[in-house]
């Protein structure tokens, strides 16, 4: 792209990505405590809570087959608005209704018709979250051609980001007490659709060559699990959100017994750990156009598995600080991993499909995009089932807390896995000398 990466442009990008954050983090929050509340709660019971986890499962599958069809998909469009443009612009509003409908189910529907709109609507939700959010990302390395640009387009991201989560985490308890839960639906739908709306009509795309032509799903799905450099970085992305996923689901519980907060400091450690994130952006930026994208992200990583690593021995330290001051020690050096989860990942994704261009000379963006979001999505599901047996098993009360303690020792190996992983991706390689490279090539036929 011939024009300068300005800052309007930045911003007009990076606002989607406040709407993504507030309809997934919202839905994860409120969607299964609003279908199955407490009894402490006083609101109606309209479906068991497993019902209600079924019905989540069924939307994930979905959500993870249509990663793949999509990204081939955009990749493949010509059109005069570009590959992604026209995908965004098709899912922006389906995608915000779909949202607003989880929130007002049919009244007097029996449980089980009621079970299967919920997971009609949650499948339709995660499909247009999909056609939106897989052409979104691929964005990205169209925007920006260097490396700079790149950090600036994922910093961006990053920060709407944090303020879409700042909305759903803590705006969103407050629009369920003034206005109930379908208030709240219709209020972050609307203003999800506005940010979606923001970037779909505010970023123009350049349309690129309609006569270059692009492999269909399941070549261009063989090609990606074929690109090594991918697969180091991919692996080790999806074994940092293991141990990063970890922390989330279990935060609560770490406040409440391990550090003797209360439940409103769960919110607290939280926000301390996204504001450490958010004044670390900055220097995400500086730090990797000195010492490059791995350096940059293997100190992050490093951070996280310290702060996991810390996590377990909370009120043992040798220190003159409390225990709850502790625990928030280690919320605190969990954000500078978090800023390198947040920033990051993007930026090297878009080198690598750089470097996919230059072997194959197709720019297939969506697809690794797409590729890497199939293998988070499970890994999430599969840490939150794990944290969750480990939790059970192995005790999170004040009486019985080994499950609570194992979990920080647990989540840093397999982020201290994904490092090692993350030795094996040659940055030198996907930024231009491909010489050295171990590179599968593919067979004549399936090149450009």
């Amino acid at each position: 792209m011939d024009r300068p990466l300005s800052l309007g442009l930045s911003l007009r990008y990076g606002a989607g990505y406040a709407g993504i954050a507030i309809v997934t983090q919202t839905v994860l929050v409120w969607l299964a405590y609003f279908y199955a509340p407490p009894a402490e709660a006083g609101l109606p019971a309209l479906l068991p809570i497993a019902w209600v986890g079924t019905a989540m499962l069924v939307g994930r599958v979905v959500d993870a087959v249509s990663d793949p069809l999509v990204a081939a998909w955009s990749d493949a469009t010509r059109s005069r608005l570009g590959r992604r443009r026209p995908f965004m612009l098709l899912g922006a509003l389906p995608l915000a209704v779909s949202f607003m409908l989880l929130w007002w189910p049919p009244a007097g529907w029996e449980a089980g018709t009621l079970a299967a709109y919920l997971g009609i609507m949650v499948s339709l939700f995660l499909l247009f979250f999909t056609v939106y959010t897989a052409p979104y990302l691929a964005l990205l390395p169209e925007l920006g051609r260097t490396r700079p640009e790149r950090v600036a387009l994922a910093t961006w991201q990053a920060v709407f980001q944090i303020f879409g989560l700042a909305i759903a985490m803590v705006g969103s308890g407050f629009i369920v007490e003034q206005f109930g839960f379908g208030g709240m639906g219709v209020a972050l739908g609307a203003l999800a659709l506005l940010t979606f709306l923001i970037t779909a009509l505010g970023v123009r795309e350049t349309p690129g060559d309609i006569h270059t032509p692009a492999p269909g799903v399941s070549e261009s799905v063989v090609l990606t699990l074929r690109n090594r450099p991918y697969l180091h970085y991919v692996f080790s992305h999806v074994l940092f959100w293991i141990g990063f996923n970890a922390v989330v689901v279990a935060a609560p519980y770490f406040v409440t017994v391990m550090m003797g907060g209360a439940e409103a400091d769960a919110s607290v450690a939280l926000a301390l750990t996204f504001a450490v994130a958010v004044a670390c952006f900055p220097f995400i930026g500086r730090v990797s156009s000195r010492w490059g994208l791995k350096w940059t992200m293997n100190v992050c990583m490093l951070a996280l598995a310290i702060a996991l690593l810390l996590w377990g021995l909370v009120g043992r330290w040798p220190v003159p600080l409390g225990t709850f001051a502790q625990g928030l020690v280690v919320f605190a050096v969990a954000g500078l991993g978090v800023a390198g989860l947040f920033v990051l990942p993007n930026a090297m994704v878009a080198e690598v499909a750089d470097y996919d261009e230059r072997l194959h000379g197709m720019r297939r963006e969506a697809m690794f995009f797409g590729v890497q979001g199939f293998l988070v999505k499970t890994a999430m599901g599969l840490s939150s089932f794990g944290t969750t047996w480990l939790l059970e098993t192995c005790g999170y009360t004040g009486e019985r807390a080994e499950g609570l303690v194992l979990i920080g020792p647990l989540a840093a190996a397999f982020v201290l896995a994904g490092m090692a992983v993350l030795a094996g991706y040659r940055e030198d390689v996907v930024r231009g000398d491909t010489r050295g490279a171990s590179q599968t090539r593919p067979p004549a036929s399936s090149r450009i």
